[in-house]
């Protein structure tokens, strides 16, 4: 099992990406009239920054531009600057462009999160301007991490990138990877099958522990997910995949309510064991659940990225349970998360 890693990168005007200063009479300015030092500004902003999303025929044109920049090497020389939230947008539309969606040989998928600190040049209105080398820099980073990870014999598949916290003088970024060890006999794509798809059923006498209370998807997790994985939603130079929407399902609901279609029960993942009457209504249960919030039903540009399976442990003796407002019982659930990306299409500009 891979844990998840916090490396922290400072990327410094050594490492491309510029210093920027300013005196105290200027920083105190900025801090009065643009970014106010309280929890709720820096929240809104945050969240304002994370939500960039341009429209469809404007999205296919930044992408395809700042992609003819990058790979023509010129973009760390480019003098003009952009936009925090335009360019985290732009760095993963570019890595998934380029490494993401296409290694259908991966044995589990395990999230993998960095932390990299960009510095700010300065600011327009309430939105921090980042250096383009800066970007440069970043996504030279990252690709090389695939590729180091790559020879190690793991495998990456996507990534997503959000400003995690930000102050007058720098962003934090956090790029999480979804990836995981190469798998011998796997050949399976980490999407789920569309609805409708026959799903082989567990046989019959199969058991299996509920699942391992960690990142990693091990017994019944794993088994789930294995059956329902397998749509081949590669890049293929015509898009690249940019993640607009992260949502879990779980067992849980409410005190007293419990979702269905998703397995608890009294004890813990590892010490509980699923027959194989248990697994099949769950694998069928689950897959319509899936379905349910699989948006290519209805938009042909949303998909489901990839989807994680957790067992997880509530870690008490005394508090609600789905069943039940008030128990001294330990229990499990299963939870289900789910990562929608959007297509953006690729059109190189014309000469």
């Amino acid at each position: 099992m891979r844990t998840i890693k916090y490396i922290l990168f400072v990327i410094s005007f050594i490492s491309l990406i510029s210093l920027i200063s300013c005196t105290k009479d200027k920083l105190t300015t900025h801090i009065e009239n643009v970014l106010p030092i309280n929890k709720s500004s820096k929240v809104d902003l945050i969240r304002k920054l994370n939500e960039y999303s341009p429209a469809n025929n404007i999205a296919s044109e930044k992408f395809s531009t700042f992609t003819k920049i990058k790979n023509s090497g010129t973009l760390k020389n480019s003098s003009e600057d952009i936009r925090l939230d335009e360019g985290v947008w732009l760095t993963e539309a570019y890595v998934n462009f380029e490494k993401g969606f296409r290694d259908d040989s991966i044995e589990r998928v395990s999230m993998d999160t960095t932390r990299y600190i960009l510095e700010i040049k300065n600011w327009d209105g309430q939105y921090p301007i980042i250096e383009n080398e800066s970007f440069d820099a970043l996504i030279d980073t990252i690709l090389l991490r695939i590729e180091i990870d790559r020879r190690s014999d793991y495998m990456f598949w996507a990534t997503y990138i959000e400003v995690e916290t930000i102050d007058e003088d720098n962003a934090t970024l956090l790029v999480i990877n979804a990836s995981g060890p190469k798998s011998s006999s796997r050949a399976t794509a980490l999407s789920p099958k569309v609805p409708g798809t026959y799903l082989q059923p567990f046989p019959y006498g199969y058991n299996t522990q509920a699942g391992y209370p960690s990142v990693a998807m091990l017994w019944a997790e794993r088994d789930f997910w294995d059956k329902i994985a397998g749509e081949k939603y590669y890049i293929d130079g015509h898009y690249t995949l940019v993640l607009v929407s992260h949502f879990t399902k779980s067992a849980y609901i409410a005190p007293g309510v419990a979702n269905p279609k998703l397995f608890w029960g009294y004890g813990s993942c590892e010490s509980y064991w699923m027959n194989s009457q248990q697994l099949n209504q769950y694998l069928l249960s689950s897959k319509q659940l899936i379905d349910e919030n699989n948006p290519i039903v209805a938009i042909d540009d949303l998909i489901i990225g990839y989807f994680h399976w957790y067992c997880f442990n509530t870690g008490n003796t005394i508090g609600p349970s789905p069943d039940s407002q008030w128990t001294n019982k330990l229990w499990f659930q299963h939870l289900i998360d789910f990562f929608i990306y959007k297509k953006v299409y690729y059109n190189p500009p014309v000469e």
